[in-house]
């Protein structure tokens, strides 16, 4: 419950204690890119007519229709893939469909007809009887499009600044390049290094990008390409999770959308950003709310915090019980003669959890030198007038109602402990937040 409420106050849900125990133990972790590494809010940023040579930058003014044949000028293209994409939930085919709207403000939309969406890869119909595609190069040459020498330069210059670069068919021929950008958030290089060398997570990206595309926004990131996945398609980013898993790793997949959701659901924890589709919060284990890359850093150091406190906390409860039921049973009376009273009995098991209490604030404050302090105390004092060392110079008796006053104060310690949770300081991490940058 402390670590599920500690999370929650930061924005970060955590479906149960089986999950944060999950987290605790987690080795590697994968990120998917758009909409998770990345603001999630494509915008086109380039587009190139390779069919007609005719360059359309972002503000152009695209009634201009010199570079085209007056059917299918630059304009009427834009318009078509508007059309073409406008039904379409995917971030890339909405940074299309706003694009469109831009550069084309009086034509009227019309649905298209013949639709098709292949996963990952492209979409392709008929607008007013004109077949139309948008996709990668994989979906272009499934379409059996040629590729031309000018298209591949264009889209090659796209890749390597980092941006996602797709083909315009129209009726069997590739007439235009676009390169759609997207902001890494903010805190994402800092966050993936903070699991990388604090938590000891190794980190790794999967995108639907290709390699030049996926280079680039390594570099920025500053991941190795050694763990970098280009390419992968849903069924990639599931076949991936299973292998690091068959390698005996405690795998988490984190990522936003549709296509993540096979992978989310395989891996031994899912985490999914907030402002992602229902589908991938309900296969997810964890759901960052603000969506931000550091709370993934928070959910799991409170659980490494939490889990390691436990441990210690079990080891010190069988060393207590090992020794004091025994003594209080009377055991060890025939050689040491020492009785314990069982409001003596009662008031050491208070302290017992008073000290757990304070372990809970450990969680919270991180005070560790307080809590080595009233170790100190329960040890040096607790267990000695337990035993009754001192009974034969102070002859002091505990009455029972002291003994109960004692208890009821162990409890209400853990409770206020427990409510302190709004004071917990989450990593560094959290604070530093480095400037945009764009891919």
């Amino acid at each position: 419950m402390v670590g599920t409420g500690v999370s929650a106050a930061h924005g970060i849900l955590i479906k149960g204690g089986t999950q944060l125990q999950k987290a605790s133990e987690i080795h590697t972790i994968l990120f998917d890119k758009t909409g998770t590494l990345t603001n999630g809010r494509p915008v086109i940023s380039d587009v190139q007519m390779v069919g007609t040579d005719v360059d359309v930058g972002v503000g152009a003014d695209t009634d201009n229709q010199s570079g085209g044949t007056a059917e299918h000028s630059e304009a009427d293209i834009l318009w078509r893939l508007g059309c073409l994409e406008r039904n379409s939930e995917h971030p890339l085919a909405e940074a299309v469909v706003n694009y469109a709207k831009q550069h084309c403000p009086d034509r009227a939309w019309v649905d298209p007809t013949d639709f098709v969406a292949t996963t990952g890869q492209g979409v392709t119909g008929q607008i007013s009887g004109v077949r139309i595609s948008l996709g990668n190069r994989t979906f272009l040459k499934a379409q059996n499009v040629p590729i031309t020498a000018a298209t591949e330069t264009a889209l090659v210059d796209l890749e390597r600044q980092g941006k996602t670069a797709v083909i315009a068919e129209l009726d069997g021929t590739a007439v235009a390049a676009l390169g759609i950008s997207d902001e890494i958030k903010p805190d994402a290089a800092a966050a993936l290094r903070y699991l990388q060398q604090k938590l000891n997570v190794e980190v790794w990206i999967v995108t639907g990008d290709n390699r030049r595309t996926a280079t680039a926004v390594a570099k920025q990131l500053d991941i190795s390409m050694d763990y970098v996945i280009a390419g992968a398609l849903p069924a990639g980013k599931l076949q991936k999770v299973k292998e690091l898993q068959n390698e005996g790793k405690v795998v988490a997949m984190i990522g936003d959308g549709i296509n993540d959701s096979p992978a989310l659901a395989q891996a031994d924890l899912g985490i999914s950003v907030g402002r992602g589709p229902d589908i991938a919060a309900e296969a997810a284990d964890i759901v960052l709310m603000k969506g931000n890359v550091s709370d993934v850093c928070v959910a799991i150091d409170v659980s490494k915090v939490i889990f390691r406190q436990k441990r210690l906390n079990l080891f010190w409860s069988m060393v207590y019980n090992c020794c004091g039921i025994p003594v209080a049973a009377g055991v060890f009376y025939a050689q040491t003669e020492v009785r314990l009273r069982p409001e003596v009995a009662a008031i050491a098991m208070a302290f017992s959890s008073s000290v757990r209490g304070d372990d809970v604030s450990k969680v919270i404050f991180r005070q560790k030198r307080l809590n080595l302090f009233w170790s100190m105390v329960y040890n040096c004092c607790g267990i000695p007038v337990a035993a009754g060392v001192f009974y034969a110079q102070t002859e002091v008796r505990l009455r029972p109602e002291v003994a109960a006053i004692a208890m009821a104060f162990s409890s209400i310690s853990v409770v206020l402990s427990s409510l302190a949770l709004k004071l917990y300081r989450p990593p560094e991490v959290v604070k530093k937040t480095p400037k945009q940058q764009t891919v």
